[in-house]
């Protein structure tokens, strides 16, 4: 949740785009890639009663 920025996401079709990710090295945070080293789309789940 740290790499989610406001612009990556898509409300009206429940979307985030994960285009970065953050890992510590070192006791410091570093930007990069995802785990997979490229952007995805991900679905938001409905909100639960």
């Amino acid at each position: 949740m740290s790499a989610l920025r406001v612009g990556r996401l898509d409300l009206l079709r429940r979307r985030v785009t994960v285009a970065v990710a953050f890992s510590e090295v070192r006791g410091q945070l570093v930007e990069g890639t995802p785990k997979n080293h490229q952007r995805r789309s991900v679905p938001i789940p409905p909100r639960r009663p």
